[in-house]
């Protein structure tokens, strides 16, 4: 986690410090992109600096402010990776079976009722990713339930709803 700190922070960084740069030079700051920066500083006539008389700089602090927009970038990235690995990797296929049997076996009382049922749980990530650590794990796993249980509800209500369909037809056929 220290290494996407440090990372995110750099990135930071990088992005003030082009805002400075471009305002000093009279440009509009929007318009400011890295490869204008880095192009200006590779045409520029300034000698390189002799490192051996060079003065010892602090490294910047980092304030409140941004360690907690680094700490918000890091619950963002985590909340895009839970809802990417349930849109992928959670199974609905159980979810999908119960709906049309509860559809097809109870009709419009089975769609509802298994509706309500798929409501209940809440579905937790088998195995969380390398990437999202200990701070970011709580965003991770909460964008990962919200969305992985959105799925079995939108399943058990299309299948339930399905499975009602498919017995209308067979109910007209045995009327007849």
């Amino acid at each position: 986690m220290k290494m996407v700190k440090k990372v995110v922070a750099l990135l930071l960084i990088l992005s003030y410090s082009s805002l400075l740069f471009a305002e000093s030079n009279g440009q509009d700051s929007s318009a400011v992109s890295v490869e204008s920066v880095t192009n200006i500083v590779s045409e520029s006539s300034v000698a390189p600096l002799d490192s051996s008389n060079a003065p010892v700089v602090a490294a910047p602090v980092i304030s409140k402010v941004e360690s907690e927009q680094v700490a918000y970038n890091a619950c963002v990235m985590s909340e895009i990776a839970g809802r990417g690995d349930a849109a992928g990797k959670h199974s609905t296929v159980g979810w999908g079976v119960f709906g049309i049997a509860s559809g097809f076996l109870f009709g419009l009382l089975g769609i509802g009722a298994s509706t309500l049922i798929s409501a209940i749980p809440k579905p937790k990530p088998e195995v969380v990713p390398d990437p999202v650590q200990v701070p970011s794990l709580e965003c991770y796993t909460e964008a990962y339930t919200s969305k992985a249980k959105s799925k079995n509800i939108m399943t058990t209500l299309g299948m339930s709803c399905l499975g009602w369909v498919i017995w209308i037809p067979i109910a007209v056929s045995i009327s007849k």
